[in-house]
């Protein structure tokens, strides 16, 4: 799928593409062909500058002349930066003054500061920082200079960079094992300020954490970083191209790429190693109890029976819900035996943690934005089942068959809805058998104290959610 997404575009493009927690899940294009690196080489400066302040040359919070006449490496004549407020609008106000070496650090990777960049290679050296790069492993990054060196463009001297490289120094951020545990962090919450965020970000779920380094100049539009999941994994992207005339098409390519391999990390995060029977009753949940009441449990989510077609909770077999729920449901199960004598609830699912409503979520992208909500909660947001206050449910007969309820269960079609069943019946997509079955399975829930919901016969919500994000905590 990406080299069809690539395919399509003008240029030339080298793609780094890592899975942090399951490296095997690495996807390398071009990684070791050079590009001209743009702005991405103010990552490397950033690593140098907290490397510096570890050798003890100077603290990051000490401050420094903003000037903006530097010396070419050509033959260290001097050049002029065009500085006003709107090429610069945080480093103007102090020019010819003081700013400290974190906010020059800052304004050159969140908002792409030339001035910043040149200020901050003044201090480090242009030098130190290649050759640190080759401590960490990245063979290919050649950080010659800072920007506007115009004689040192005309021959060529620029800084340049591999996808390869991009993904080595990333990987290590990512690990944690850069400088130290205090500067790694300090260098992540950095790059994840970033101001510009029309590629590796752009088509990520909202709120999704990414600390990333752009770059752009005539042909050439570049992003690198590491991704964040709301599951807790994490991968690194590196994006690069030239000779790629169509800034725009090439976002969306980059954009596009980056949300493919979210997908593929947060619908491949199986994790039946979780104990989350463990982590539900760490959390106060309560185990519908099966023996003693008249509830059969077939969590579809443990099975591939399901609309992604995955077993994405593992080895767990049980519903858990929050206690109070647990006795409404119990009521529930109590009314329908009383009403209909040998019918049983059965459990499709209950307590569902965040990580798999983000695995849910990934898997419903065919569905228009505007209406996925009305089928799978948004993981941002959270859904009640996140809280363990939501149930899914049907009804089974005595001989332990489901009641023709006219859908399956996580059936994504107007069939499903409860607000226009006599609509369905009218033209023939529902019968009236089928709506009476729900009709067992609905008052028999509302009477316990559940409130239903209009697009799903089988959700059922044991608390109106404002009442259960403040009284609960969500699963994640």
């Amino acid at each position: 799928e990406i080299q069809a997404i690539l395919s399509d575009l003008e240029g030339e493009f080298a793609v780094a593409l890592k899975d942090v927690d399951s490296p095997t899940n690495t996807l390398l294009i071009n990684q070791n062909e050079r590009f001209h690196a743009a702005s991405t080489m103010k990552t490397p400066v950033l690593i140098e500058l907290y490397k510096q302040q570890l050798e003890g040359l100077f603290s990051v919070e000490d401050s420094i002349p903003v000037i903006s006449t530097f010396s070419s490496i050509v033959d260290g004549s001097p050049f002029n930066m065009s500085v006003d407020e709107k090429s610069e609008p945080t480093l103007f106000p102090s020019l010819n003054s003081k700013m400290t070496i974190f906010d020059l650090a800052e304004a050159m990777i969140t908002q792409s500061s030339n001035l910043a960049t040149n200020i901050l290679i003044n201090l480090v050296d242009a030098k130190n920082v290649t050759s640190t790069m080759r401590t960490l492993g990245a063979d290919s990054i050649e950080v010659l200079r800072g920007v506007e060196d115009i004689k040192a463009f005309e021959l060529g001297l620029s800084n340049t960079t591999t996808a390869r490289d991009l993904l080595i120094i990333f990987e290590q951020l990512a690990s944690g094992t850069l400088i130290n545990e205090e500067a790694n962090a300090a260098m992540i919450d950095i790059l994840a300020d970033q101001a510009y965020n029309d590629m590796i970000p752009a088509m990520l779920p909202r709120g999704t954490k990414v600390a990333h380094k752009t770059g752009w100049i005539t042909g050439v539009h570049h992003d690198s970083g590491i991704v964040y999941t709301p599951n807790g994994r994490r991968y690194i992207m590196v994006f690069l191209s030239k000779n790629a005339p169509n800034r725009k098409a090439v976002l969306s390519a980059g954009a596009q790429i980056s949300k493919l391999f979210y997908n593929f990390v947060t619908q491949s995060a199986i994790t039946p190693f979780i104990d989350w029977k463990h982590v539900y009753r760490q959390q106060g949940l309560q185990q519908v109890d099966t023996t003693s009441h008249p509830i059969s449990v077939e969590l579809r989510y443990s099975t591939t029976n399901n609309f992604i077609g995955e077993d994405v909770y593992g080895s767990l077999d049980d519903a858990f819900l929050q206690p109070e729920t647990v006795n409404k449901l119990y009521q529930a199960a109590e009314l329908l035996e009383a009403s209909h004598p040998g019918y049983k609830l059965l459990i499709y699912d209950a307590a569902r943690p965040r990580r798999i409503q983000q695995v849910l979520w990934n898997s419903v992208t065919h569905i228009p934005l505007d209406e996925r909500s009305q089928y799978v909660a948004n993981p941002q947001t959270g859904s009640i089942h996140n809280y363990g206050c939501a149930i899914d449910l049907t009804v089974i007969d005595a001989d332990g068959n489901p009641l023709d309820m006219g859908t399956d269960y996580d059936d994504f079609s107007q069939r499903s809805h409860t607000d226009s069943e006599q609509k369905l019946i009218d033209i023939g997509l529902l019968t009236q058998t089928q709506v009476d079955n729900r009709a067992i399975l609905r008052n028999t829930m509302l009477e316990a104290g559940f409130t239903k919901i209009t697009s799903e016969w089988w959700h059922f919500d044991a608390f109106p959610r404002q009442e259960t994000k403040n009284r609960f905590k969500m699963v994640e």
